[in-house]
């Protein structure tokens, strides 16, 4: 279970799931949105979102 965020930066959709770390790293200062606490695979680390993942690799 992690927190799912959204970030409206970077136009993610209500299919994108993004988590606490890549928000504090790779959207820091972004227009972000917490969206609840579940079970979720980040797209951010996955590489669908436009800008590469810094904390991938």
């Amino acid at each position: 279970m992690h927190d799912f965020y959204r970030c409206h930066t970077c136009n993610t959709t209500d299919r994108n799931a993004i988590c606490v770390n890549c928000i504090k790293k790779c959207h820091q200062g972004h227009d972000v949105e917490f969206i609840r606490h579940d079970r979720f695979f980040c797209d951010c680390g996955a590489g669908t979102l436009s800008n590469p993942c810094t904390l991938a690799g």
